[in-house]
């Protein structure tokens, strides 16, 4: 019986294939609908692609050569495929990011001395910048000292301490703060640069094939 079956079927399918249009891969589809009804084509219609029957893609023998598995996704995997989809993005872009600094150490640089020259310079440069605050700082806090003095003054001797002073004192003080402030974010910054110089130098010395800087220095 189930011979016959078979037989039957590869019957159909020769009948089948003939009356389609033919291509290389040409390959029937099996699809059962929601009453139970088995259904065969070139193509699974729209309206059962998505839903969860069964549905299979035969030879011309009739044997099952794939399960088709076109049900609907639900929304917590359409978010985990975006998700994935975004980190593989991320992904992608990080790495052209490194490809093309490669690139641009390889492009400007021809040494690691190179490297090093324009690390010192950048925070050579970063320095003066501190030297002038801090040498503010110190001008402010000997004006501040005087105003301070003005103030104690006045009021030993009774009188009043006026408002333009006491606007002058504040100007002062938050002059010295500004320049603090100043002084830390540039201190922040050369650390920085000394940081991302000191990766730079490592991957140069990848890119050229050089030993580490503490083989070298041995």
């Amino acid at each position: 019986m189930r011979s016959t079956t078979r037989h039957l079927l590869a019957s159909f399918l020769s009948l089948l294939l003939a009356a389609l249009p033919m291509t290389a891969n040409a390959a029937i589809y099996k699809w059962v609908d929601e009453e139970g009804n088995t259904h065969f084509g070139s193509a699974i219609p729209p309206e059962y692609a998505k839903q969860d029957t069964q549905k299979e893609r035969l030879n011309e023998r009739g044997q099952t050569i794939e399960i088709v598995q076109e049900k609907e996704k639900t929304p917590e995997q359409l978010a985990e495929e975006k998700r994935l989809r975004e980190e593989k993005a991320a992904r992608q872009k990080e790495l052209d990011r490194k490809r093309q600094h490669d690139r641009l150490l390889l492009s400007t640089y021809d040494s690691v001395d190179g490297l090093e020259l324009a690390r010192d310079g950048k925070i050579q440069a970063l320095e003066g910048q501190i030297t002038v605050a801090s040498g503010q700082i110190r001008e402010r806090e000997a004006l501040l000292k005087r105003q301070r003095s003005n103030a104690a003054d006045l009021e030993r001797s009774g009188g009043k301490i006026g408002k333009k002073l006491l606007d002058h004192i504040a100007a002062t003080e938050n002059q010295i703060a500004r320049n603090e402030a100043r002084i830390e974010v540039l201190r922040a910054d050369q650390e920085r640069i000394r940081a991302t110089y000191e990766a730079d130098i490592t991957r140069y010395r990848e890119l050229k094939g050089l030993p580490p800087e503490k083989a070298a220095k041995q």
